[in-house]
């Protein structure tokens, strides 16, 4: 595959083979680097916005 067919939504790539636990990055497509995962800082606060009832 060598691009994204749809503009704005999501690939998931999985590569078999020996692997590390718990590692996950992101790819920049357009320019091939991984971008290490990391937390959100804001993600509670946007949850607790759409979702206010809790």
């Amino acid at each position: 595959m060598t691009g994204i067919h749809e503009p704005g939504r999501t690939m998931s790539l999985m590569l078999c083979g020996r692997g590390e636990r718990g590692t996950w990055d992101y790819l920049d497509p357009d320019t091939g680097r991984r971008i290490p995962a990391a937390p959100d800082p804001s993600f509670s606060a946007r949850l607790r916005a759409l979702n206010p009832h809790r």
